[in-house]
């Protein structure tokens, strides 16, 4: 089965800790450092079952993500994530079609039991 996981994060050490979380639950994360590299990822691997983003991030950040993602594939499942100071609230987060959106750092506890859920793990 499929379980690709695109992690989307400027800082490598956030990707990293995600990335490893995923792994230990048996997904497979692939990274992207921007919104538009996670798009040429998106349109180059069909294979992605889930999107973790953050908001803030220069060259396409979230928010650009989201728009652009429905574009491609509107049923992709996605959360969000932002730190204290967000540029979107959860509920225009959701309206976009987030199934959630998370505080760094983030529950991955609850982002796992979406992602099991989205993707029937």
């Amino acid at each position: 089965m499929n379980n690709l996981v695109l992690v989307v994060d400027d800082e490598p050490g956030v990707r990293e800790a995600i990335g490893t979380y995923l792994e230990i639950e048996g997904l497979k994360p692939i990274e992207a450092k921007n919104g538009r590299e996670a798009l040429e990822i998106i349109k180059q691997n069909k294979e992605i079952k889930f999107v973790i983003s953050d908001v803030r991030m220069p060259n396409g950040d979230g928010i650009f993500l989201i728009d652009e993602l429905r574009k491609i594939d509107p049923v992709l499942p996605f959360v969000v994530l932002v730190t204290g100071q967000a540029d979107i609230t959860r509920d225009e987060a959701i309206k976009k079609g987030a199934l959630d959106m998370f505080i760094k750092p983030p529950d991955m506890d609850a982002i796992i039991s979406l992602i099991k859920k989205s993707i029937n793990f």
